[in-house]
């Protein structure tokens, strides 16, 4: 037959493989369903695309980043790099929100690509188009690709292995020149996963050995093409190295690596249900039913996977009975017969019930159906078709009968409509045939390319539309969207401590978290983390599943209720649909629709103190209740491997007294003695922490142990223990210490080094001393294959562009909506002293209020140098050295180095200020800015601009109005001068405000304010007056009505008995106004 135009011949493949997407999946392209599933497929909604989400809203700012999002925390560099594939990579580029719709475009892009391919494979076969675009059609539509490609990560890995099939068969293992596309294809799967590498060199392996048998090779000539073969693998280990090296790391790390080493036994041959499974699948991937109907061996997705046709099973006949040689008829025998093998499955997957290799068995079937279709449309006078026909027929039918009459048994059921499409396309295949002799060949070529989309359509499109897909509708109003992320985003910008949140309900599975925004304490990963399982089962916490699955469970949920172990896991809020289920722990603080937001009682900081001990057997003896009360009081070491040395230095837990009382005594004395003044950037948690014993304590960190933390006291790096069955301690020395731990993976950095140093030396390789030995062809091809790699590498450097610290996603967005950040940071600590510090961030400017005492100048430092030095408006609301120290101290220290646009404060006579001053101002400080803003301004380095009574600033999109400043009759009665002149502003969003009243104090002067402006002075959100302390009455900030306050107050302010910011705080709770203190500092809030 004579080739088609080049470009007619893609153009019918292309079209084919489009228009049956469209009509297999048009319910996803242009109706209301998504590419989700809530039957059997429910990893797309419950792992696909919490991960995706995830990968999403995560941008690292260095290779080390952690999120506590991740599970209960892990690193997300391995999080990233796993979507560089083809398909999932799309996932990663567009914004979390677009992520529902995306699924169905990388479904298209793996099918697009498996296709592509497939042509290719088809072409090594056949010279006809029509035959190769079959061969694309069926490698396209394949049942692995119908079912598995639902997730874009093995979709995108089976497109892969026929793109590496293609290269494999036309290579001739010569030289370099001939396996630059095996490399580049090596490349592109080891970027989908080391599990997929593994398994394309075992497929690799046997098929050279195989043919190498077949072609009767010398041992020497198959050696020479596994060492070609074992090179290119070589090359893409380096090559990939950042991607593969610490994937791997982590599944060692992980009790997957420790499951696949203790299950080793498998029995000989496979039962006779899984035969019948086979056989079933191999006739049509639906004879066993779909979805949660599936009657077969092990489940819908991860029995075994053989459709490609029925046409694929007829050249399988015609092969073995008709026109194979008896070396072919015994490979294709063996290959068939090794499905009934678990040794075969257990080498390809490590898991004899994971049939997910069959993609091998799929490929060579087409291969070898269009090979023979070849041969049968060239020599069809030649052929005894209807004597095939006949066979095939027979066979067939008793293929059918044999899964019929076992499911007269009961232990598997067909369906119907699967078996009636069987014989009716088997039927139309035979009219094809037929027809072959009395048509035309291109006739009835063209004809069976019909029959085989038929085919393709009548098969697939109940996989797809049969199904439990989520709608479009019901993605927006529930499942991730129930409320819990807008709660939880509340919570987040009043509360920006360390803390995880738990909730008495799912959203939809155990990643609601990642989806969600919120730290939480269930995971579902195909790898968990050994420390997470660990600690699970160390402290009788039952797996959300797989209860007896011993340490490999997928599954990790804390229960709701579990008080103890979520306050340990440093739980401060529970989120919690039914009154009827809130534990008498929690107490409501607000509601957000049908959400009760709870606070703990009794929360722990990120870090506590144990002065106790229990040995390892002891713990092992308590009673699950008596485990979790024996946490509160002491800790024990996970391993008690050399535990003696160590538990010696503590005093022993009094087992006998454990009860709920005790538990409750212990963890007010961890309250006392926590980690306090926490900053948790990217990869890096500090605080400060006071033993007041006289003996060692052990610091117990809610983070599951990982030998990538490490730890620094007062600078020293010390060592870590894994202590209660799998969290982080630290033992500390009697004093005040400062602690710091850092996350790094040493693996990443020397895996990322390896790809580049192997990039840089292929790539000189190729250019400077291998480009005389190549064609020009030659030389084309080696370029696109460095260039291949390098765009990963490309890519990878852009995920892991350094970004500002503490700078996100949902910020930026936050910003860009046209929202405006106000942030409160304090310091809170016996010792902390009261300041007042806030910013105010809009998309496009930066403002700060005040900046506290002296000693918070490095602090302000460090936030002005993340927004490049530059600050556009800075406020002094009053001269006193708790707001206006950290300013002139910046000021005199290097004034140049940042630069001021608009620099406000407060206008009020100074002859009068040094006639009234008390020893409590430090006018000193007041003369310090004077004389500072003057030189400054002699320099012409910034203007000091005095704020009036209805001055209005823009901040970007909100505006900040001024209510109150210096008066006469401040004076005149003799008032404090600088707090009653402080100046009272409003910022304003188009919804939401946050008032200020500085150190506003007067009861009087605030009278007058509130006759004069009445409601205008209402606000979202208020910055209490003078600390909360000695200010107005709590019931006048009740009129405002705010939804939360702000005291500037430490430790000290809001829990002494002598002050009225206790009182004040304690009145606006009991009126369900959330109140915030430097406790948890800082404290973001959101302005719309």
């Amino acid at each position: 037959m004579q080739r088609s135009h080049p470009c007619f011949k893609w153009l019918l493949s292309l079209s084919c493989i489009t228009l049956l997407f469209i009509i297999i999946y048009h319910q996803y392209i242009f109706g209301d369903k998504l590419f989700m599933f809530t039957d059997i497929g429910f990893d797309t909604i419950s792992i696909i695309h919490p991960f995706a989400s995830a990968a999403a809203d995560s941008h690292i700012g260095s290779l080390n980043d952690y999120s506590f999002l991740s599970g209960l925390g892990g690193g997300l560099y391995t999080l990233l790099i796993s979507y560089l594939n083809p398909a999932q990579i799309l996932t990663y580029i567009v914004p979390s929100a677009l992520l529902p719709y995306t699924y169905i475009l990388c479904m298209y892009i793996s099918t697009m690509l498996a296709g592509i391919y497939g042509y290719r494979i088809g072409s090594l076969f056949t010279k006809s188009n029509l035959l190769c675009t079959i061969a694309s059609i069926l490698f396209a539509y394949s049942g692995y690709i119908s079912l598995w490609g639902q997730q874009p990560l093995l979709g995108s890995a089976y497109s892969l292995m026929i793109f590496y099939t293609y290269y494999l068969l036309k290579c001739k293992f010569q030289d370099l020149r001939e396996e630059v596309g095996i490399l580049i294809s090596l490349c592109l799967i080891a970027l989908t996963g080391y599990y997929f590498l593994y398994m394309a060199g075992v497929f690799s392996a046997l098929y050279l050995l195989i043919c190498g048998l077949y072609k009767k090779e010398n041992t020497q000539t198959i050696v020479r093409k596994l060492l070609h073969l074992l090179r290119a693998g070589l090359l893409t280990v380096i090559l990939c190295a950042f991607s593969l090296l610490p994937n791997l790391y982590t599944f060692t790390q992980s009790t997957r690596s420790t499951n696949i080493s203790s299950n080793v036994a498998v029995t000989l041959l496979y039962d006779i249900k899984y035969l019948i499974t086979d056989i079933a699948r191999l006739l049509s991937s639906n004879l066993l039913r779909i979805g949660n109907d599936y009657t077969g061996a092990y489940n819908y997705y991860e029995g075994t996977i053989l459709w490609c046709s029925l046409l694929s099973i007829m050249m399988l006949i015609f092969c073995l009975f008709f026109r194979g040689n008896h070396k072919k008829r015994i490979i294709f025998l063996l290959c068939t017969l090794a499905l009934l093998f678990p040794v075969i499955t257990k080498l390809f997957t490590f898991d004899a019930t994971k049939q997910r290799w069959t993609f091998v068995y799929i490929i060579a079937l087409i291969c070898l159906c269009i090979y023979t279709l070849d041969d049968i449309t060239e020599h069809a006078e030649e052929i005894p078709l209807k004597h095939w026909l006949l066979i095939s027929d027979v066979i067939i039918l008793l293929l059918l009968t044999l899964v019929f009459g076992f499911s007269m048994t009961g232990q598997v059921a067909i369906s119907k409509r699967a078996f009636v499409k069987v014989v009716l396309i088997l039927f139309l295949y035979n009219a094809i045939f037929i027809a072959m002799l009395k048509k035309s060949r291109q006739f009835a070529t063209l004809s069976l390319l019909l029959v085989v989309c038929l085919d393709v359509v009548i098969e697939t499109y109940p996989i797809a539309n049969t199904r439990t897909a989520i709608t479009k509708e019901e993605y927006k109003t529930s499942l991730y969207n129930d409320g819990t992320k807008e709660a939880a985003a509340d919570i987040q910008s009043k509360d920006l401590g360390l803390y995880r949140i738990t909730k008495s309900y799912t959203s939809v599975f155990l990643n609601d978290a990642k989806v969600q925004q919120y730290n939480g304490t269930t995971s579902y990963t195909a790898v968990p983390s050994s420390s997470t399982s660990e600690y699970m089962l160390y402290n009788n916490i039952p797996f959300a599943r797989d209860a007896d699955y011993s340490k490999a469970s997928k599954y990790i949920s804390v229960p709701y209720d579990n008080y103890y172990i979520n306050t340990l896991l440093g739980v401060k809020y529970l989120f919690i649909k039914d009154m009827a289920n809130l534990p008498s722990q929690y107490s409501v603080i607000e509601q957000v629709g049908d959400i009760y937001v709870c606070q703990n009682n009794r929360p722990l900081s990120f870090g506590y103190l144990y002065h106790h001990a229990l040995s390892h057997d002891g713990y092992d003896k308590l009673s699950p209740e008596q485990k979790a009360y024996a946490m509160t009081s002491g800790f024990y070491l996970t391993k008690s491997e050399n535990e003696s040395d160590l538990l010696s230095q503590y005093a022993t837990i009094a087992t006998s007294s454990l009860c709920v009382e005790q538990a409750d005594l212990a963890l007010e004395q961890l309250q006392k003695e926590s980690l306090y003044d926490i900053s948790y950037v990217d990869h890096e948690l500090s605080g400060k922490i006071n033993n007041t014993e006289i003996a060692d304590a052990m610091l117990c960190l809610p983070i599951f142990y990982d030998n990538r933390w490490s730890a620094y006291i007062d600078g020293q790096k010390v060592t870590t223990y894994n202590i209660n069955g799998g969290l982080t301690g630290i033992s500390i020395s009697p004093g005040e210490h400062e602690v710091r731990l850092v996350y790094s993976d040493p693996i990443v950095y020397v895996s990322v080094c390896i790809s580049g140093l192997s990039v840089i030396g292929m790539t000189l390789y190729l250019l400077l001393y291998r480009k005389r030995n190549f064609s020009h062809d030659g030389r084309k091809k080696l370029y696109r294959c460095t260039a291949v790699i390098l765009i990963p590498c490309m890519i990878l450097v852009i995920l892991l562009y350094e970004r500002h610290p503490g700078e996100d996603d949902s910020i930026r967005k936050r910003l860009a909506s046209g929202e405006t950040i106000i942030t409160q940071y304090g310091y809170d600590s016996t010792t902390a002293t009261q300041f007042s510090f806030w910013t105010v961030e809009t998309a496009d400017s930066f403002s700060i209020i005040d900046g506290g005492i002296p000693a918070m100048a490095d602090l302000v430092r460090t936030i002005i140098k993340e927004h490049d030095n530059h600050v556009d408006n800075w406020i002094i609301t009053h001269p006193h050295p708790d707001h206006m120290g950290a300013f002139n101290r910046i000021m005199q220290d290097n004034a140049a180095s940042i630069t001021i646009d608009h620099l406000y404060t407060v206008k009020f006579p100074l002859e009068a200020y040094e006639q009234i001053v008390r020893d409590v101002d430090d006018i000193d400080t007041y003369y310090t800015f004077l004389d500072t803003t003057q030189a400054l301004e002699d320099k012409n380095i910034l203007s000091v601009e005095y704020l009036h009574e209805g001055d209005i600033l823009h901040l970007g999109s909100s505006q900040l109005k001024v209510y109150s400043e210096y008066t006469p009759e401040i004076i005149e009665r003799n008032l404090d001068l600088p707090n009653s002149s402080s100046l009272v502003f409003k910022i304003s969003g188009k919804k939401q405000s946050m008032l200020f009243f500085a150190d506003f104090e007067d009861a009087e002067l605030a009278d007058k304010l509130y006759e004069k402006y009445g409601h205008e002075l209402d606000a979202t959100y208020i910055q209490l007056g003078h600390h909360g302390n000695n200010a107005l009455a709590p019931s006048y900030y009740l009129n405002l009505h705010p939804s939360a306050v702000y005291a500037d107050a430490p430790y000290f302010l809001y829990t002494g008995e002598q002050y009225k910011c206790k009182n004040t705080l304690e009145y606006l709770k009991d009126h369900d106004v959330a109140c915030y203190t430097f406790h948890g500092a800082p404290h973001r809030v959101y302005v719309r």
